[in-house]
């Protein structure tokens, strides 16, 4: 499955990505973007409750706190926190495995392609 999906730098109004049959995903920052950081917010169900993801082991965690946006999210350390170029491909990262929507939230506004790859299990 392929979508482009909207990306802001508050969690209300970026879009909601449906993860629940997948294993595996690529998100792909097209050329001439803006963003730099995404982090990722994740739900037990498509429209449920937003939280951040935090995994010690995967992406890279920010060291400093930076408001995200008007809805008083804030990037934090220890947060999956994946920096990005514009022009580039990155897989995303394995802590989302098990949650069946997420969002990324950016530190500027922009579009995103992402990928995903079926699990047969």
């Amino acid at each position: 499955m392929n979508e482009t999906v909207a990306v802001t730098a508050i969690l209300s109004t970026t879009g909601e990505v449906q993860f629940r049959d997948y294993r595996k995903g690529m998100v792909f920052i097209p050329a001439g973007s803006s963003l730099t950081r995404l982090a990722f917010f994740v739900a037990p169900y498509a429209g449920g409750t937003y939280l951040a993801l935090a995994d010690s082991t995967e992406g890279t965690t920010s060291s400093s706190s930076s408001s995200s946006g008007d809805d008083g999210i804030e990037i934090t350390s220890g947060m999956v926190v994946l920096s990005v170029e514009a022009g580039r491909a990155y897989q995303l990262p394995d802590a989302l495995g098990g949650c069946r929507a997420f969002k990324m939230v950016g530190d500027a506004a922009g579009s995103v392609n992402v990928s995903f790859q079926r699990s047969f299990v």
